[in-house]
């Protein structure tokens, strides 16, 4: 079900991670997304209320981010970006969870891995200096 008070912090939020943990900007509104070859994390979360986030992110931008974020002075790999868009969507679950609820206790599951996420109340893309980031987020 949409739920404003979410709805309305979500790029905020990305944009706060994005910033502070991975030195990159969200340039703009990405539109649809819709761009194949995203690779997709989801982390669930339990408490009131109980959701899901699901983060994509292209796989150049993914690389970038996972050079910046461990210190890499080589390209990252495919696995090592996948773990790095895994703590992103934790990190941005939680930085939107604490924003919207800041008085809630959540428990948020372990970001795992997925092919593509379930349909969402909540879809946003975003443009950034080295590719995309697509965010799904839904309440229960």
């Amino acid at each position: 079900m949409p739920d404003q008070r979410f709805d309305n912090i979500v790029e905020e939020a990305l944009t706060e991670v994005l910033e502070t943990m991975f030195f990159t900007s969200v340039i703009g509104d990405a539109g649809d997304g819709g761009r194949g070859g995203l690779l997709w994390a989801k982390v669930d979360f339990d408490g009131q209320p109980s959701g899901w986030l699901s983060l994509g992110v292209s796989r150049s931008a993914a690389s970038d981010m996972a050079e910046t974020f461990l210190g890499l002075e080589e390209p990252a790999g495919e696995q090592l970006s996948a773990e790095v868009v895994r703590e992103l969507a934790n990190m941005v679950c939680g930085t939107i969870l604490s924003r919207g609820e800041s008085d809630t206790h959540f428990e948020l599951s372990e970001p795992s891995l997925v092919a593509e996420p379930p349909a969402p109340s909540t879809r946003r893309a975003f443009e950034l200096e080295n590719g995309v980031v697509e965010l799904c987020f839904d309440i229960r």
